[in-house]
C-alpha cells in the first residue's frame, strides 16, 4: 500500500500559519465577498481573495480562493478547489467538486462529492460524504462516515473511521475508534501509543495491525510545535521584512526574474567565495583572538545569509506560480508553503530546492544593492554639458585704465 503519511507535519503547519496569514493576505488583496448564484455561471477558472465564498452555481474551471470566513460549495465545481481559509470549508449535500479539494482551513466538512482526492489540513475533518479517491488530511480529528474510493491516511489527535473505505488505512492518532459498520477493504494500520476502540461489526479485508511508534506521543508533539512555532516565526519575520523593504524586496524578486543567471552568479560567488576567504584569513592571522574574531563574524554573515537570503527568492516563486495575481505578500506566502512541502516530502528534493533559494536569494540582495547605489551614484553625477555648446575659458583680459594699458599708451 502506498504510504502518504509524510504530508501530515506540513499539513498541521499550515492549519496554524492558515488563522496568522489568511486575513492578513484578505486585507492587502481584497475584502469582497465571492458568490456563484444558483443559476449563474463563473468563468473557466478562477482565482480569487475574499472575505468570503459561496459557490451555488456552476463554476466551469479551477477554483483557487484565499478567505477570511468561510468557503462553502452547494454549487459545482467542474475543476479543482484550492482553498486557505480563516474559517470553515464545506461542501453541502448538493455541491459537487468534479476535480480536488485540497488546501488548509479551521474546519473541513464534506456532506456532498469530491470525485478526486481530498488533501487538506484543518482543526477538524468530517468526511460524510462521498470521495472518488483519496483522503490526505491532517490536523486535531478527523471522521470519516461516507465512502472513500481509496485510500485514507494522514497523522490526528483523535479519529473515527465509521465508513466505506475502498482501499487502505494508514494513519498515526493518539486515539482512534473504528465504529460499527465500518468496512476496509485493504489494511487498516495505525500508529499510536494505545490500542484503538474497535466495535464488533468492522470488517477488514486485509491486515488490522498498530504499528509501533518512534517517540512517545507527546515528544513528536512537542517537536511538532517548535517546528510549527519556527515556520510561522519565518512567515511573520519575512513578511516584516518585505513590509520594510518595499522597494528592494520587489527590486530583488525582479531580478531574479529578469536576470537569473546574473543573480545566480552574484549568489554562487557570495556563499562558496565567502568561507574561502574566511578560511585564508584565519590561517593567515596569528592572533587567536583574531581567529576568532574572524569566526564570529564568518557565523554572523552565516546566519544573516540563511534568515534574509530565502526571502527574495520565495517571494520571486510564489509570484511566478500565481502569474503576478498574489501580490508580494501572498507570493512570498506561497512560494515559502511550496518550499516547506519540498523539504518535508521528499527530502532530497527539499535539498535542491533549499539551495537554489539560498543561491538566487543571497544574489538577487547583491544585484538589487547593487542596482540601487548605481542609481544613487549616477543621479548624484552632474549632467554633461554637449559638446557642441563647450567652449573653452577666455585667458584673463586687462582692466580699462590698468597699468599694462597705460604703459602702451606712454
Amino acid at each position: 500500500m502506498r504510504r502518504r503519511t509524510g504530508l501530515a507535519l506540513p499539513a498541521v503547519i499550515l492549519v496554524v500559519a492558515a488563522a496568522v496569514a489568511a486575513p492578513f493576505i484578505a486585507d492587502v488583496i481584497d475584502t469582497s465577498f465571492y458568490i456563484i448564484g444558483e443559476t449563474s455561471e463563473g468563468p473557466e477558472d478562477a482565482y480569487v481573495a475574499a472575505q468570503a465564498g459561496r459557490i451555488e452555481g456552476v463554476l466551469h474551471g479551477d477554483l483557487v480562493i484565499a478567505v477570511y470566513d468561510d468557503l462553502v460549495i452547494s454549487g459545482t465545481v467542474e475543476g479543482d478547489v484550492t482553498v486557505l481559509a480563516g474559517g470553515a470549508v464545506e461542501v453541502t449535500r448538493d455541491g459537487v467538486v468534479l476535480g480536488a479539494l485540497q488546501g488548509v482551513a479551521r474546519s473541513v466538512d464534506v456532506a456532498g462529492l469530491v470525485e478526486d482526492d481530498v488533501a487538506v489540513a484543518a482543526l477538524t475533518t468530517h468526511i460524510s460524504g462521498t470521495v472518488g479517491r483519496d483522503v490526505v488530511a491532517a490536523g486535531g480529528s478527523f471522521d470519516v462516515s461516507g465512502d472513500v474510493g481509496r485510500d485514507v491516511s494522514g497523522w490526528f489527535l483523535s479519529g473515527r473511521l465509521a465508513g466505506r473505505i475502498g482501499n487502505d488505512v494508514d494513519v498515526r492518532v493518539r486515539a482512534l475508534e473504528v465504529a460499527d459498520g465500518s468496512r476496509v477493504s485493504g489494511d487498516l494500520l495505525y500508529r499510536a501509543d494505545s490500542d484503538a476502540t474497535v466495535a464488533a461489526d468492522v470488517t477488514v479485508g486485509g491486515t488490522f495491525d498498530r504499528l509501533p511508534t518512534r517517540a512517545p506521543f507527546v515528544v513528536r508533539v512537542a517537536l511538532a510545535v517548535a517546528t510549527i512555532l519556527g515556520w510561522i516565526a519565518f512567515l511573520l519575520f519575512g513578511f516584516t521584512v518585505v513590509w520594510l523593504s518595499r522597494r528592494l524586496v520587489p527590486r530583488a524578486a525582479g531580478a531574479i526574474v529578469t536576470r537569473p543567471w546574473r543573480v545566480l552568479g552574484a549568489g554562487a560567488a557570495a556563499l562558496f567565495g565567502v568561507p574561502v576567504l574566511a578560511l585564508v584569513a584565519v590561517v593567515l592571522v596569528a592572533s587567536i583572538l583574531a581567529k576568532l574574531a574572524v569566526l564570529a563574524l564568518f557565523f554572523l554573515v552565516l546566519v544573516v545569509a540563511l534568515v534574509f537570503g530565502p526571502i527574495p527568492a520565495l517571494t520571486a516563486l510564489g509570484d511566478r506560480l500565481t502569474r503576478g495575481r498574489a501580490g508580494l505578500f501572498g507570493g512570498f506566502l506561497l512560494g515559502t508553503v511550496v518550499w516547506r512541502l519540498a523539504v518535508w516530502l521528499v527530502p532530497l528534493v527539499g535539498f535542491v530546492v533549499t539551495f537554489g533559494v539560498l543561491l538566487w536569494g543571497i544574489g538577487s540582495w547583491i544585484v538589487a544593492t547593487w542596482d540601487g547605489r548605481q542609481r544613487v551614484t549616477a543621479s548624484a553625477k552632474p549632467r554633461p554639458v554637449p559638446e557642441e555648446a563647450w567652449e573653452p575659458p577666455l585667458p584673463p583680459q586687462p582692466v580699462a585704465g590698468g597699468p599694462e594699458e597705460s604703459a602702451q599708451s606712454g
